[in-house]
């Protein structure tokens, strides 16, 4: 008799709850994000600390005196995920906002049945802007038809989804990171993004993570 893996894994590993996600990123990032000071050697700590469970996606960049800003957390059934802290875009612009120097959080995945993945989640007064980037089409329809569960949970949540937008390719890739990364200086002091952005991030992530494209 043949063990059926995929069911396996199922049973050992159970959906988490995205409050208590949440929390625990919002967490790791203070004390990451709200330090006064950040040196190579602090990096260096953090990735050695943490080699043995995440593995950079390649749609993230390589070292550099940024890292400060790039987070790997856990997630669901051992996924690899980077939460990066970006320059929230301009979407009138399409470009940083520099007023206010207003925040946002990037959540790089890489699925092994959806291919690489960002979301960038922002807020928009008292409501949620999502942007999710993928480099396979498939992996884009599903998202796209998953976007009334994405809504529906952030509702739950106590969040109103204003505005989505799912694009996919190299190229979308690519310009998600340049349009908000906005060059943050490794010692700059920030105010830690609201524990609503962070709960978004997870739900919107959590629910991605069960997609499964056709074809």
């Amino acid at each position: 008799m043949q063990l059926d893996q995929a069911a396996l894994r199922q049973i050992g590993w159970q959906l988490p709850d995205p409050a208590a996600l949440a929390t625990s990123w919002r967490a790791l990032a203070r004390e990451r994000w709200t330090r006064a000071s950040y040196s190579r050697t602090d990096s260096n700590a953090a990735r050695a600390g943490t080699a043995a469970l995440f593995r950079e996606p390649a749609i993230m960049p390589t070292t550099t005196t940024y890292d400060r800003w790039l987070l790997p957390v856990y997630a669901w059934a051992g996924m690899q995920l980077m939460l990066r802290l970006v320059v929230a875009i301009d979407r009138t612009r399409r470009k940083p906002a520099r007023r206010g120097l207003r925040l946002a959080l990037q959540l790089a995945l890489a699925p092994p049945a959806m291919g690489s993945i960002v979301l960038h989640v922002q807020s928009s007064e008292d409501d949620i802007e999502l942007l999710v980037a993928c480099e396979q089409r498939p992996s884009l329809l599903a998202i796209q038809q998953g976007l009334p569960s994405i809504a529906s949970v952030l509702s739950r949540a106590g969040l109103r989804l204003r505005r989505a937008q799912v694009t996919h390719g190299n190229a979308a890739l690519t310009g998600v990171n340049e349009d908000s990364t906005a060059m943050l200086p490794p010692h700059l002091s920030v105010e830690l993004p609201s524990a609503s952005l962070f709960r978004a991030a997870t739900e919107a992530a959590i629910l991605i993570l069960q997609l499964r494209p056709r074809g």
